[in-house]
């Protein structure tokens, strides 16, 4: 797949993209991927937003056949056992995700979680992070939050370079966070009351326009 393919188009994640989700989350994220238990958690809570983005085509994903051995976590999924990654030669559906974000946002809090924004290799560079951010920002300020939080890691520049440039600041550095005992950066970024045009990215599908580059994951 090649950067100039036809854009990815992005909607609202449903509990049927679970197992597509595990393939790139172990692909993405080998050194410290969620468990499937904390995965489906967030796809069926009423306080969070998950966003896909999916082009038509099979892609097959290579993955060391040898078993991993689960470890507990010290990272975001808490003390969970994470589970072995899939088989070898696993692939995602025919319309298949390319990237993904999620939003966390209890209804009684004013203040909202990036849960995580992960884009295949292939894809990035070309905005599709940038993109999946702007709509999660968008719909913390559609729920009225008055603030949005992320943790990025401590080595992962080129998420920080995004994460700064749409208006995020450090505010914290959380110790030996994720697995490893690599330093997690809590940023933050104040919200804006949201406008009619972005209220409605929950519920409608949202084709994305790769406009940007630079330090985008």
């Amino acid at each position: 797949m090649s950067g100039d393919s036809v854009a990815p188009r992005i909607r609202p994640a449903t509990l049927d993209d679970l197992d597509a989700l595990m393939v790139l989350e172990h692909e993405i994220f080998a050194d410290d991927p969620w468990s499937r238990e904390a995965m489906r958690s967030e796809l069926v809570s009423p306080h969070t937003l998950y966003l896909v983005a999916e082009v038509d085509g099979a892609r097959p994903v290579a993955f060391d056949a040898a078993p991993r051995i689960p470890s507990p976590a010290v990272g975001p999924i808490g003390s969970e056992a994470v589970a072995p990654p899939p088989a070898a030669g696993d692939t995602a559906d025919a319309a298949h995700i390319v990237g993904y974000a999620g939003l966390s946002a209890p209804s009684s809090a004013d203040q909202g979680d990036v849960q995580n924004i992960a884009v295949v290799p292939e894809l990035r560079g070309t905005g599709l992070g940038r993109q999946l951010l702007r709509l999660l920002i968008a719909e913390a300020e559609r729920r009225g939050l008055a603030d949005l939080l992320l943790e990025v890691r401590v080595d992962n520049t080129a998420a920080q370079r995004l994460y700064r440039s749409e208006g995020f600041a450090q505010i914290a550095i959380r110790p030996r966070y994720y697995r490893g005992a690599i330093d997690a950066l809590i940023m933050s970024r104040p919200l804006a009351n949201a406008t009619a045009a972005t209220a409605a990215i929950a519920t409608e599908s949202v084709a994305a326009t790769p406009t940007e580059t630079e330090g985008t994951p």
